[in-house]
């Protein structure tokens, strides 16, 4: 007897719930990917989400994940889940665009390195994710795909060597948590409201808490030094030839040509600030597993935001992450005048687990992650 196509509800079921109705074949993946292919396709564009849907790739690997299940061959919890990737990760005969106009029909002849370890998970793509031009600008999930993507890769001679993670889901010892006091100045009183309430949930599920401070500095102005020099580097054919002008970013159409002036000087300066800034950070860490803020001093905002000037504050915590490569995972919290906010939490370089840990016990005590506001 044909499976009914899964209900709505059944899309919003986190990838552990999926997976254990999809090993036991209570939900075909075939009937499931095509429900997110429907959904994709009717609300995709309301909302940009999709820069390209793949549903010919998409039935494939689900045809293949659903044959290999039913013979017996389960890969894994990621085995038969739809899933999209961001479009800055190749995907081998599909444009990769990088969000940005000129490169809407680049292809590439090779999957990156993350899609290629999805693909032997059994995960099942369904689409390549919009994104900010040339990329600028829920927990127990998480663990379970990093678990498949984390590792050596051949082409990257900096990552990790295989084995060096894997996430266990197994009780966490008492995490000592600092609550940051100068993330963000002034939030709305409401947004700061959600906030100290996610607090008092952490607190009342066991975390140690005291407040936290991040170090003085001028974190934010190194790291967009390295970063402006070398976004310069990395994307210098594209200034050569002009193309740059095609970005939709008014400030991104100069500022490559802007960042190629900043001196070498200023550069090896700021990667000694980075140093002094590890060490800060590494003694920090010393008191803490964790730090938290919230994700952002706003609530979501419009996609017709002007990113330059509607998000126009400043951001210690995404500077010194960024500088210094901390592992943060942001979860919902509440809402504001029914848009969402979030709670980040920030771990020490290679202190994923705990991370995920901490985003994962604010989600056993809260149903956050499980609501969602109507759609206009």
């Amino acid at each position: 007897m044909p499976q009914a196509m899964p209900g709505e509800d059944v899309l919003y079921l986190s990838v552990r719930e999926l997976a254990e109705r999809i090993h036991t074949r209570a939900i075909s993946p075939v009937e499931l990917t095509e429900a997110y292919l429907e959904r994709s396709r009717s609300i995709g564009a309301k909302l940009n989400a999709y820069v390209t849907l793949t549903p010919e790739l998409a039935r494939a690997e689900a045809k293949q994940a659903e044959a290999e299940i039913a013979g017996g061959r389960y890969r894994g919890m990621l085995h038969g889940i739809p899933y999209a990737a961001k479009d800055l990760l190749a995907v081998r005969g599909y444009p990769t665009t990088w969000g940005a106009r000129m490169f809407a029909d680049r292809k590439f002849d090779y999957d990156a390195t993350v899609i290629r370890k999805l693909h032997d998970a059994g995960a099942i793509l369904i689409g390549k994710a919009a994104m900010i031009g040339l990329a600028g600008g829920s927990a127990d999930d998480c663990g379970i795909v990093l678990s498949a993507i984390a590792g050596h890769d051949p082409a990257d001679a900096a990552s990790l060597s295989d084995g060096a993670f894997s996430y266990d889901d197994a009780a966490q010892a008492p995490l000592r948590i600092g609550w940051l006091t100068n993330a963000w100045k002034n939030p709305p009183g409401q947004l700061d409201a959600a906030v100290n309430e996610a607090r008092r949930v952490m607190s009342d599920a066991g975390a140690q808490m005291e407040p936290a401070t991040l170090p003085e500095g001028p974190w934010e102005v190194a790291a967009g030094v390295v970063v402006s020099v070398e976004g310069a580097s990395a994307f210098g054919d594209l200034i050569d030839s002009g193309k740059v002008s095609q970005l939709t970013d008014p400030l991104g159409r100069i500022g490559g040509y802007v960042n190629r002036q900043i001196p070498a000087s200023d550069y090896v300066r700021a990667q000694r600030v980075r140093g002094i800034l590890q060490r800060k950070i590494d003694t920090l860490f010393e008191k803490f597993d964790v730090l938290a803020a919230a994700s952002q001093p706003v609530t979501a905002t419009p996609l017709s935001t002007n990113l330059e000037t509607g998000l126009d504050y400043a951001d210690p915590l995404g500077g010194i992450g960024n500088f210094c490569g901390l592992p943060s995972l942001s979860v919902p919290c509440g809402f504001v005048n029914s848009l969402p906010v979030g709670v980040q939490f920030v771990g020490r370089v290679y202190d994923d687990l705990k991370v995920i840990a901490a985003a994962r016990l604010f989600q056993q005590h809260t149903d956050w992650h499980r609501r969602r506001p109507a759609l206009a």
